[in-house]
């Protein structure tokens, strides 16, 4: 068994846990545990490549675990490319339907003086546009929270954000990056707002 001890600095609010870009079988038994002061054991529900786990409720400790155990894993170890524990942002609203999800082909090309292209493929990059209509001044609050909590102008850092389209789908979640947040505003105090986000790649 492979355990991972997280002690987050201090007591903080744990509703979610993202185990990204792994390798591990779908043999393997994850359980996540928090202690300070009782005792939480979760059950982590495993998916391919990436693993998303809402905890049954909201919970503040500091010190955690997460317990693995992939005896069969055919690559000889566990990989665990990006971990994620903490809170996270709902809208009160569902975007429109219509969104768009797409894939951009990450390659290169060389053409001979012939005109004979010759392609050497690398990748598909995931890009997304979600249209919200009808946004309380709630959302725009928590839209504007989250851009704050990404980037910091004194340090220069600009951190990309987990996403999920949809809770009900735990595996439709990505990891991404977002440019800019449009806020208009439609009547009384309901917004609008297009989110476009690209998936940031982390495997080679």
């Amino acid at each position: 068994m492979i355990t991972i001890n997280i002690d987050l600095g201090s007591a903080r609010e744990v509703k979610a846990l993202v185990l990204y870009d792994h390798n591990l079988t779908s043999a393997a038994t994850i359980t996540l545990i928090g202690v300070d002061p009782t005792i939480l054991n979760e059950s982590v529900t495993w998916a391919a490549d990436k693993i998303l786990h809402y905890l049954a409720a909201a919970t503040t400790k500091r010190y955690w675990q997460i317990q693995i155990t992939d005896d069969t894993n055919p690559d000889g170890y566990i990989r665990i490319g990006e971990l994620f524990m903490g809170s996270y942002m709902e809208l009160s609203k569902h975007y429109t339907e219509g969104y768009s999800k797409g894939f951009s082909l990450l390659y290169d090309e060389n053409k001979t003086p012939y005109g004979v292209s010759k392609k050497r493929f690398y990748n598909k990059q995931r890009n997304f546009q979600y249209d919200y209509n009808y946004l309380l001044s709630a959302d725009i609050v928590l839209l504007e929270a989250l851009l704050d909590a990404i980037t910091d102008r004194d340090t220069g850092e600009f951190n990309p954000f987990y996403f999920n389209e949809d809770s009900a789908v735990p595996a439709n979640n990505w990891l991404v990056d977002i440019d800019e947040l449009p806020e208009d505003h439609q009547e009384r105090s309901y917004y609008k707002s297009s989110l476009q986000f690209v998936e940031v790649m982390r495997s080679v």
